[in-house]
């Protein structure tokens, strides 16, 4: 399944989901090393909080939990079913620019739907 073949093959048709699959593996990373999953390290990191956004203007947590997990298991699931199963095959039928497309909107969408249920 993971052999090298397969693997180019995969980067050079779903490049935007290779990306992303990128980043939300060094930001686990990232997470382990610097605390693992509790609400401060995740906090600190850059996750959704309501009012960091609204009293302190820090916007950019509306785009960082995009790239962030709160477990292990979240983060498998969320990399091999999301992003390497449905996300790619997404990307090869619309198109990378199309899928960087929806996915930033949707993800930056889903954000702004908590922040504002949470206000």
């Amino acid at each position: 399944m993971f052999n090298q073949a397969t693997l180019q093959r995969f980067y050079k048709t779903s490049p935007v989901t290779a990306v992303i699959m990128l980043a939300v593996t060094v930001m686990f990373f990232v997470t382990i090393l610097t605390g693992g999953f509790n609400n401060q390290n995740l906090y600190d990191l850059g996750a959704l909080f309501t009012p960091a956004i609204s009293q302190d203007g820090e916007y950019y947590r509306l785009f960082t939990v995009m790239f962030l997990h709160g477990s292990v298991m979240h983060f498998i699931f969320n990399t091999m079913f999301g992003l390497f199963l449905i996300s790619s095959a997404l990307e090869r039928l619309v198109g990378s620019i199309k899928f960087a497309i929806i996915y930033f909107v949707s993800g930056l969408g889903a954000s702004v739907l908590i922040y504002v249920l949470y206000l």
